[in-house]
This record gives C-alpha cells, sequence and structure tokens, in this order.
C-alpha cells in the first residue's frame, strides 16, 4: 500500500520547506555555502517519498535513506555553521553548562537511531507506508534538532572551554555510536532480519523493486551493514577535521589538534 498522491506532493513540499529556510537562513548567517548546499540535495534525496517506495522493501536501501537525512544531512549542515564566528557575548552566556535539553536531544537521536533498524519494527515500517512516512520525519525532525544542540557547544569551543568540547565529541558519538553498532550487528548475525521476515514475505516484497535493487535477504542485510559501517566511520572521521574539531582560535599547527592554548 502507498501514500495517495495528494499526501505524497505535501510531503515533498514539507522537505522542499525546510530547505529553503535552512538556505536562507544561511545567507544572513553568512554560512559556508558549499557543505550547507549538499547537505540540502542529500536531505532532499532522502526525503523524497516515491524513494520510499523502494526503501519500505530493501534493507540497505532503508540504511541508506537512515544514513542520508538522519545523520550525513546533519554533519554537512554542522560542518556550515562549524565556520561562522560567535559573539563575545554569546561566548560568555554559555559558560560552562551545558543545557539539559541538549543532553535529551542527543539521547533521542542514538535512540531514534537504533529503533529506526529493530526488525520488529522495521516489519510494521515496510507494510504501512503511513507509519514509515511518519518514522522518516521523526528521524528527520531529530536530524534538525541536532543543528540547536551544535550552536550551544560550538560557543563553548570557541571560548577555549573544555566542557564545550567534550560535549563536541558526545555529540559525534550520538550520530556515529548508532552506525557503527548497527553496522557491525548486521554483518555478525546474518540471520536478523530472516527471523522477522519470511523468506516468502521477503520475496514478495523485493518484487517491487527493480531487478537489479532485488536482493537475497541475507546479501540485503549485509549490504546494510557494509553501508552504516562505512558512513559511521566517515562520521567518526570527519570530527578530526580543523572546521568540527577547531577547539579554540589561533591553536599552532605545529601543536597537537586537541591540546589546549597555555
Amino acid at each position: 500500500m502507498n501514500l495517495p498522491l495528494g499526501l505524497m506532493l505535501l510531503d515533498l513540499f514539507a522537505s522542499c520547506l525546510v530547505v529553503a529556510v535552512l538556505l536562507r537562513l544561511s545567507n544572513r548567517g553568512g554560512l559556508a555555502r558549499g557543505p550547507m548546499l549538499l547537505g540540502s540535495i542529500v536531505f532532499l534525496l532522502g526525503m523524497l517519498p516515491w524513494g520510499d517506495q523502494l526503501a519500505r522493501f530493501s534493507i540497505w536501501l532503508h540504511s541508506l535513506q537512515s544514513v542520508a537525512i538522519h545523520h550525513l544531512a546533519p554533519m554537512l549542515w554542522m560542518l556550515a555553521l562549524a565556520g561562522t564566528e560567535r559573539s563575545e557575548g554569546e561566548r560568555r552566556s554559555t559558560r560552562n553548562r551545558i543545557p539539559a535539553s541538549a543532553i535529551v536531544m542527543l539521547l533521542v537521536f542514538a535512540l531514534l537511531s537504533w529503533v529506526w533498524m529493530l526488525p520488529s519494527l522495521h516489519t510494521s515500517l515496510m507494510h504501512d507506508a503511513g507509519l514509515y512516512m511518519l518514522m522518516r520525519w521523526a528521524m528527520a525532525l531529530s536530524g534538525l534538532a541536532m543543528l540547536t544542540v551544535f550552536r550551544k557547544p560550538k560557543a563553548v569551543w570557541q571560548g577555549e572551554n573544555p566542557a564545550g568540547y567534550r560535549f563536541g565529541r558526545w555529540i559525534n558519538l550520538s550520530m556515529s555510536g548508532p552506525m557503527l553498532a548497527w553496522g557491525v550487528v548486521m554483518l555478525a548475525a546474518p540471520g536478523l532480519y530472516s527471523e522477522a521476515h519470511m523468506s516468502t514475505d521477503h520475496a514478495m516484497m523485493m518484487a517491487a523493486l527493480p531487478e537489479f535493487l532485488s536482493l537475497p535477504i541475507a546479501l540485503d542485510q549485509r549490504l546494510g551493514g557494509v553501508i552504516f559501517l562505512l558512513f559511521g566511520l566517515g562520521c567518526l572521521a570527519m570530527a578530526y577535521l580543523p572546521l568540527l574539531a577547531r577547539v579554540a582560535e589561533g591553536v599552532s599547527p605545529k601543536r597537537r589538534r586537541y591540546s589546549w592554548p597555555k
């Protein structure tokens, strides 16, 4: 069962509206255009409602869609945010405190990353296009919320505060951790989804895909695991890029990247 065309168009319009607002705000804030545009393109591709008709019936496409809207797009937007400067007043206002709401948001983000791929829930989402769309939007909105979380500790990093730096590492861990964990589980337990999907059920769902996307369930799962591992490692590596990992302004490139100015 697929969504009505009108609802799919409304879904697409909402995704485009989110991107339009972000791009407008980025122009006003002087954010880096490259990461902002690339993140917006990745987000829109992952949010295409017609993509659900493929991702619902394939574990690896389901995994790729999750990575695109929940991890890769927000991380690219964070790269755009990382290049901006904060005023001295904003730096002082943050001080050593990390808002409790930011901690909650990190936990929700990591939890959704885990729940999204649970075999029992995966089966229900595959068969109900409406539930799948709602889950996709929950993933997208939690990814967008990470941008507001990122703004607070970023001010602390530029204020040479170790607490903000440590919190920044937790941000990256909450994004890369679930991907790496699921990648390992999906490769180590080849029958993970076969218990939730009967072979005939999987074959019927695969029949809805183009032939070149239709894979045996074991290979389908392994490919999904590889996608999570590759993007999880990539997400982890991005934390070490100068724009994201910069602890304080003016740190000498000859010193260790994470050392603190004395």
